[in-house]
C-alpha cells in the first residue's frame, strides 16, 4: 500500500482509575478476554480508489497492550494525550491500543488519589464512543446496582411533519453558512502537525446537582450541561485582550454554531447484546449564546433550541450524507467535506455512562473521561461523560486560536456552580 498511515479522527477514552494499584497481568487478561475478537483483529485496506474494507489481520496482543511504570499524574498525562491525539496509526495492523498506567496521581475535589489508569485509544472507523462504552462495560462488574429506571413524558412526534420536514433540512445543512471569524474560529485550515491543546475536568462535576439545577430550572440534565459549556466560552471571549482598536468579542459575536453528535441507536447500558461495529452518528447543529451573562436565561435560551430539535429528521440526515460521502472517491471526498462539514464553531459530544458504580480488574472505577482531538478548521472540541454521580469535561482545541484550554474547562464547572446558585440549589 502506498499509504502506511492514516491521520483521520481517533479517540482515546480514559477508562477511569482505582484507589489501588491493579495488576497489570489481570488487566491484559481481560484485554485478551473481551477486546481481541472481531474488529480488534482486523485493519482497512484501501485500494486505489476503491471503497476501503476490512480484512483480518496477524494478530499480536503485544503490540496493542502497553505498561507504563513510570509515575504520571494529570498534567503529563494530556501532554500524552496531545502525543497520541496527533499521532498516525499505522494501517499495517488494528488501530487501537490499550495502555495501563501503573502509578497514576491526581486529585478529584480537593481528594487525593493513587492507583491504576487504564487508556484505550483507539481510531474513530472501528465505532462510535457508545459502542465503545459497551465494549468497556463487558470486561467490567458492578459494585452497584443500577437504579429503577424513570419513565418520563415524552413529547409525541408526528412522524408525518418529520417526513415534510426533509427537503427544508437537506438544503438547511448544505446551505450552512459559515460562522465568522473570531478568537474561537478560524476560516482558514490549519496546516499539517498543528499543535493542539487537550485539558479535561481537574474537579468532577456532581451530577446530583446537574440533575437538581434541571429539575428546578424545568430543563434537562444535557441543557444545563450546554449552558455551562457556553457559559464558559463566554468567560473565554470576554477574556480577549480588548487594547486600544481591538475587537470586544464579547459583544460582537452574539452566537457560535455547535455540532451535537447524536447516537442513532437505541441506548440500553443494562442490556448485554451483539456490538454493533461502525458508527452510528447522527448530527444537529444548535446555536450556543455566547454574550449572555444571565445564568438563568442562557440556560432557558439553550432549552428553546434544543426543544425546537425535537422530532427533527436532522440526525439522520446528517448520518445519511455521511454515509454519501464515504462512497465518493477519497480525491472527490476529501475537498467537498471540508467545504461542507467544517462551518461550525464548535463540536460537542456528550455520552450518558452507566448510573451504577463499576469495578474493572477488581479495583473500584472512580470516573471516566472521553477525548477528541479538533478537526479541520473547528476551534473547540467539547465532550462530557456522565458516570455513576459524576460528570467529566474535556476540551480540546486548535492552538492558532486557544493557547490552553485549561480555563475554559475549569469555568465550565463555575458556570454550572453559579447556576444553581441563581437557581437555589447550591
Amino acid at each position: 500500500m502506498a499509504q502506511r498511515h492514516v491521520r483521520a479522527r481517533l479517540k482515546s477514552t480514559l477508562h477511569g482509575s482505582a484507589q489501588n494499584p491493579a495488576n497489570p497481568a489481570v488487566i491484559k487478561a481481560l484485554v485478551e478476554k473481551y477486546w481481541t475478537n472481531q474488529r480488534f483483529r482486523q485493519k482497512p485496506v484501501r485500494y486505489k480508489w476503491f471503497w476501503p474494507y476490512w480484512v483480518d489481520s496477524d494478530f499480536n496482543i503485544d503490540n496493542h497492550f502497553i505498561v507504563h511504570n513510570e509515575p504520571y499524574n494529570q498534567i503529563k498525562l494530556e501532554a500524552l494525550l496531545v502525543t497520541f491525539l496527533t499521532t498516525p496509526f499505522s494501517l499495517d495492523k488494528p488501530m487501537w491500543e490499550l495502555h495501563c498506567f501503573t502509578h497514576y496521581d491526581f486529585t478529584d475535589n480537593g481528594e487525593k488519589f493513587q492507583g491504576t489508569l487504564i487508556l484505550m485509544r483507539f481510531h474513530h472507523c472501528m465505532m462510535d464512543g457508545i459502542t465503545c462504552l459497551k465494549v468497556v462495560l463487558k470486561a467490567t462488574e458492578r459494585i452497584t446496582q443500577p437504579p429503577e429506571p424513570k419513565r418520563g413524558n415524552r413529547p409525541k412526534i408526528s412522524k408525518l411533519s418529520s417526513v415534510l420536514k426533509i427537503p427544508k433540512t437537506i438544503g438547511y445543512l448544505l446551505t450552512l453558512r459559515e460562522d465568522d471569524e473570531s478568537p474561537l474560529h478560524s476560516q482558514s485550515f490549519p496546516a499539517p502537525n498543528t499543535p493542539i491543546t487537550v485539558r479535561y475536568s481537574r474537579n468532577s462535576v456532581s451530577l446530583p446537582l446537574v440533575k437538581k439545577v434541571a429539575h428546578a430550572s424545568g430543563c434537562t440534565v444535557n441543557d444545563v450541561m450546554l449552558a455551562g459549556c457556553a457559559g464558559a466560552l463566554n468567560d473565554f471571549l470576554a477574556a480577549v485582550p480588548k487594547d486600544g482598536n481591538q475587537i470586544d468579542w464579547n459583544k460582537k459575536v452574539e452566537q457560535i454554531s455547535a455540532a451535537i453528535w447524536v447516537s442513532l441507536i437505541p441506548l440500553n447500558l443494562q442490556k448485554d447484546g451483539p456490538v454493533k461495529w461502525g458508527n452510528f452518528l447522527g448530527t444537529v447543529m444548535t446555536k450556543l449564546p455566547v454574550n449572555c451573562s444571565d445564568h438563568g436565561e442562557r440556560l432557558k435560551l439553550i432549552n428553546q433550541q434544543v426543544k425546537a430539535l425535537i422530532g427533527s429528521p436532522e440526525p439522520l440526515i446528517s448520518s445519511f450524507l455521511f454515509r454519501l460521502f464515504g462512497l465518493l472517491p477519497f480525491g472527490l471526498c476529501r475537498p467537498l467535506w471540508q467545504k461542507i462539514a467544517y462551518k461550525m464553531t464548535a463540536s460537542i459530544s456528550s455520552i450518558p455512562g452507566p448510573s451504577w458504580q463499576l469495578s474493572y480488574a477488581g479495583q473500584a472505577v472512580d470516573r471516566i473521561v472521553c477525548v477528541m482531538p479538533p478537526a479541520g478548521n473547528i476551534g473547540v472540541f467539547l465532550t462530557i461523560f456522565s458516570y455513576y454521580d459524576k460528570v467529566t469535561f474535556c476540551v480540546s482545541g486548535d492552538t492558532r486560536l486557544i493557547e490552553d484550554t485549561l480555563t475554559i474547562v475549569e469555568n465550565i464547572d463555575k458556570n454550572i456552580k453559579d447556576t444553581a446558585r441563581a437557581l437555589g440549589c447550591l
